[in-house]
């Protein structure tokens, strides 16, 4: 067992989801902070992503900044063509190999993902 900190999250938009993930069109955004803040992307689970972090600061400024840089990017967008990220950080204990995480930690993080608002952030520590 390994202390770490994960984040997940998820696309929310204001209709039906369009074929393919909403979430793609934000990489070129997601996946350049998530490695300026040394996170490890362990999964995409369709329009979420399952990350880790050795930091809990590195996890909080890496969700704020992401949801900063989204809300700057919808700006001039229609609302149904905004991208809205719900962001779920739990610091605790991880399961941790090379190719996924496990444990109370991750499913607390999900929980907490699926009670953020739109465009937000919600943290729980253990």
């Amino acid at each position: 067992m390994s202390s770490g900190y994960t984040a997940g999250w998820w696309a929310s938009t204001t209709r039906a989801p369009l074929p393919g993930s909403k979430a793609h069109h934000a990489k070129p955004l997601i996946d350049p902070k998530i490695a300026e803040h040394r996170g490890r992307i362990v999964k995409n689970t369709g329009d979420g992503a399952l990350v880790e972090f050795a930091s809990a600061v590195d996890a909080a400024r890496c969700a704020v900044e992401i949801q900063r840089d989204m809300s700057d990017q919808n700006a001039d967008l229609p609302p149904d063509g905004k991208i809205e990220f719900r962001i779920g950080i739990h610091i605790g204990d991880i399961i941790s190999d090379e190719n996924d995480i496990f444990g109370d930690g991750v499913n607390i993080a999900v929980r907490l993902e699926g009670i953020a608002p739109a465009g937000g952030v919600c943290i729980l520590s253990d």
